[in-house]
């Protein structure tokens, strides 16, 4: 458990952007079922 991890570059697997990814589209998901949920209350 290094505090570099984060900050050392993807050796393994790139999964700083995967999570990235995975939080940008949950993100995009949560925005537009909030919008087409509720458009104008």
């Amino acid at each position: 458990m290094n505090p570099d991890g984060a900050l050392s570059p993807p050796r393994r697997r790139s999964w700083p952007r995967t999570l990235l990814l995975g939080l940008a589209a949950v993100a995009a998901a949560v925005i537009t079922v909030a919008l087409t949920s509720s458009p104008s209350r």
